[in-house]
């Protein structure tokens, strides 16, 4: 038997849409901070490793857009083309940023190479090191932000990428900067090394997170600890006899579910409709990450 999504569930849901959409805006925010301060110093230095950081930075912005569109379009409440909702928008968005960071690799090493083969003279001042610090810093404080707002919204797809989109620029910057450490000493060869090391730690981690993402828009099923919690709280009913057949998919950030569970054989049919109900209100309230249950009773 079908279950509404409850109030509270659809107000609980409503206040991490918000949420999210302000992370999204600060992500942009600061995206568009980090490409100005590096594309100025890259150009006056002739540095391809900050270039390369600013180029990371500019695509970095596009998933951060990516990002927002993907929470803003995951809010919508369901209509007759998507009955379950919009929320997959937000799976959709991740792997689009997945793709652009594997973009921004392929870019990287591409100019790299070239100043391998065709070494150059890099200009190193001090402003060369304090833009990378400044890139450090601000990476270090949204990754921390979007991480938190990510698990506090219940696990966003969209917010966990953009998340890792800094975490990943953090590894790079602190490559750069000893590349250019590395140049202010006469080492023409450590700038375009450096952006190579930023564009392999890149594509590492887009490649992981984007099977992550493939997964769940696969409909993999959510880890075995939630499943595991569901079926405790299902067989926890008094009137529960028997379980089986617990499905359950994700849907942006929310578990969906559906579970066939055997009854007392001596209920009316009023009766197994108000268990069923009873039981999908217990998981609701057991496991926060759920936003519907369906439950069949036998």
């Amino acid at each position: 038997m079908s279950h509404d999504i409850s109030p509270a569930v659809l107000k609980r849901l409503a206040d991490a849409s918000d949420e999210k959409v302000t992370a999204a805006l600060v992500s942009v925010a600061a995206n568009l901070l980090l490409i100005a301060s590096k594309l100025a110093v890259g150009i006056a230095t002739g540095s391809i490793a900050i270039l390369a950081e600013a180029a990371h930075s500019f695509f970095d912005l596009g998933a951060s857009l990516s990002a927002y569109a993907g929470v803003r379009f995951a809010a919508r409440p369901a209509d007759e083309t998507h009955p379950f909702g919009h929320q997959r928008f937000e799976n959709v968005s991740g792997l689009t940023q997945i793709l652009l960071l594997l973009a921004t690799t392929t870019f990287i090493l591409v100019e790299a190479v070239d100043r391998i083969r065709v070494p150059r003279a890099v200009t190193v001042e001090w402003y060369s090191f304090g833009v990378i610090a400044l890139s450090l810093a601000v990476d270090i404080a949204m990754t921390l932000y979007l991480s938190h707002a990510a698990r506090h919204t219940g696990g966003s797809p969209a917010l966990s990428a953009d998340a890792l989109h800094f975490s990943n620029d953090m590894l790079a910057a602190v490559a750069v900067l000893v590349g250019l450490a590395f140049a202010a000493g006469g080492a023409m060869l450590a700038d375009p090394v450096a952006a190579i090391v930023v564009a392999v730690i890149m594509a590492g981690v887009a490649v992981r997170s984007g099977a992550r993402i493939t997964n769940v828009l696969a409909d993999r099923s959510p880890d075995p600890e939630t499943l595991e919690r569901v079926r405790t709280l299902i067989a926890a009913h008094p009137d529960v006899r028997s379980l089986h057949d617990v499905r359950a998919r994700i849907l942006g950030s929310s578990v969906y579910l559906d579970a066939c569970v055997g009854l007392r054989g001596d209920l009316d049919l009023a009766s197994a409709h108000r268990i069923s109900h009873e039981i999908a209100d217990v998981v609701l309230a057991g496991a926060p990450e759920v936003a519907d249950v369906l439950i069949h009773p036998e």
